[in-house]
């Protein structure tokens, strides 16, 4: 509860929870570091290129939604607000 969810579309592939964190940076902390990240795999265990984020206030978010389609390795990345609901899908 209380908790902001931004969905991250787009990630390349081999993006590790570190190289998410840093993409977001020091202005957009990222509830409990990686516990605080949810990749979306296909059922076979693939990566889809999605995931959610956790963070603890409005103002995190806003700063994460700041850095929407810039780049991430050789992809850009987009961001979206996104709803518990929506993680548990």
């Amino acid at each position: 509860e209380n908790q902001v969810i931004i969905r991250m579309r787009g990630l390349p592939f081999t993006a590790s929870p570190q190289d998410v964190l840093g993409f977001l940076g020091q202005d957009s902390p990222v509830t409990d570091g990686t516990e605080g990240l949810l990749f979306v795999k296909y059922p076979d265990g693939r990566p889809t290129g999605d995931a959610f984020v956790l963070f603890a206030c409005e103002e995190y978010a806003q700063n994460a939604l700041k850095k929407h389609k810039q780049i991430l390795g050789k992809r850009y990345i987009e961001l979206f607000r996104s709803t518990a609901a929506e993680v548990q899908q």
